[in-house]
Formats: structure tokens, C-alpha cells, sequence
């Protein structure tokens, strides 16, 4: 097969027609048939990705059932990628609390589709915690494949970190449930500022302190939380 380097990662040529989860061919659009498709998945990455490293994935399609998760992962790291069946994982059960609409019932979804070299070929649903307003979740489809959904979590802090120990958390916090107790917000907090990238031997003194750092950053939001709690009780 032809190889190539694209986005860091290798690539190969694509193969024949894939099998939807009905055991129908998946038409790709042009654009999206002579795209490089992915050959790793990286279960990490810090940043989001672009339109065209998404359908890459997404149309791997020998390397899905390999790549996916079986079961859905309960409040993943910041930077986690995941690939999920949609008909046999109920993947958005991930533990977080997202962002309500005004009903407080439903999750506030934002939709989009997006472009691969200027056709609309992927399906966009991105939603917000509620507790944390630069933690998000994003999940991406094609419109082609629907059922195999990439999802990715990150948090993507202020330019100014020092933002991150004031922000307001939306009064939707509390349509779910009357109260929340300390180790709640914690649990809640806590993977989305750690990651899951192998420490730095080597590095210990800068990895205690990023630990540091951080510990003290959910400490003070949740602090500020409870103080918002007790004050509009």
C-alpha cells in the first residue's frame, strides 16, 4: 500500500468500498475517497483536532473494530479520544454533568457539519460542563457511516490560567439535583485538568509541581462552588 505522512501520524491509501453497520457499501464522497486514511489511533490529544485528521478516522474503516470501545469510559481525561459503536454503547452516559438547555432536562447540544476540502461530509455535536466552562466534549460522525461516533473531551483553559480559580459556573449546575457534596465536585473536576500522559521519569520535580498546581486549582473551584451553593441556599 502507498504511504504517507499526514498530521504527525502515517497514513495509507484506502482500500475497497467499507460495510455500514447494516452490512451495506459506504459511498464515500471524492473528496473523502482519495483522503489518506488513519493507520494508529491516538487515545490521546491535547488540542482539536482538524476536519480532515477526523475523517481520517472515521473512514479507517478496517481498523474500527480494533480502535473501538466496548463499553463507554466513565469521565475520561482531558485529551481523551474514544471510539464508540453508537447503536451498541450509550457513550454520552460518560458521568459528567453538561451544560443544560433552559428546560433543565436536556443537554444543550451545539450541531454543526463540517467541510473536508469544502464538502460537508461530517456530522459536529459539541456540548459544555456545567461545572467547568472550558471542558468540552465533542463527537463527530459521518454523515456517510453515522453508527462509528470519534468523541473527544478536552479543556481548553483561558490565555490567562489564573481565569480558571474565578469562573462563574452556570446556575444549570443545580437543575439536576438540589445539592452536591465536595467529593462530587471533585470527581467531577479532577480528569479534567489531569492527563493521562506517562510522567517524566526524569522530570519528577516538574511533574510533582504541574500536580501541585493543579490539585490547588480544583481545590479552589470547588471551594468556590460550595461558597456559591451555601449562598443560594
Amino acid at each position: 500500500a502507498r504511504h504517507a505522512a499526514y498530521g504527525g501520524a502515517a497514513y495509507h491509501a484506502r482500500a475497497a468500498l467499507p460495510l455500514n453497520a447494516n452490512g451495506e457499501p459506504i459511498k464515500l464522497p471524492e473528496n473523502l475517497e482519495s483522503l489518506p486514511r488513519a493507520e494508529h489511533f491516538a487515545a490521546q490529544r491535547h488540542r482539536w483536532n482538524t476536519n480532515e485528521e477526523i475523517a481520517a478516522i472515521l473512514i479507517s474503516f478496517d481498523k474500527h473494530s480494533e480502535w473501538q470501545s466496548k463499553e463507554v469510559k466513565i469521565r475520561p481525561k482531558s485529551g481523551s479520544m474514544l471510539l464508540y459503536s453508537r447503536k451498541k454503547v450509550r457513550y454520552r452516559r460518560d458521568g459528567y454533568c453538561w451544560k443544560k438547555r433552559k428546560d433543565g432536562k436536556t443537554t444543550r447540544e451545539d450541531h454543526m457539519k463540517l467541510k473536508v476540502q469544502g464538502t460537508e461530509c461530517i456530522y459536529g455535536c459539541y456540548v459544555h460542563s456545567a461545572i467547568l466552562p472550558t471542558f468540552h466534549r465533542r463527537c463527530y460522525w459521518l454523515l456517510q457511516n453515522p453508527d462509528i461516533v470519534l468523541v473527544h473531551y478536552l479543556n481548553v483553559p483561558y490565555p490567562d490560567d489564573n481565569k480558571l480559580a474565578t469562573v462563574a459556573p452556570s446556575l444549570a449546575l443545580w437543575a439536576d439535583k438540589k445539592e452536591w457534596t465536595k467529593d462530587e465536585l471533585v470527581s467531577q473536576l479532577k480528569p479534567m485538568f489531569f492527563s493521562e500522559d506517562e510522567p517524566d521519569i526524569n522530570n519528577e520535580l516538574e511533574i510533582s509541581g504541574k500536580m501541585f498546581q493543579t490539585a490547588e486549582t480544583v481545590e479552589a473551584i470547588v471551594g468556590q462552588l460550595m461558597e456559591k451553593q451555601r449562598a443560594a441556599r
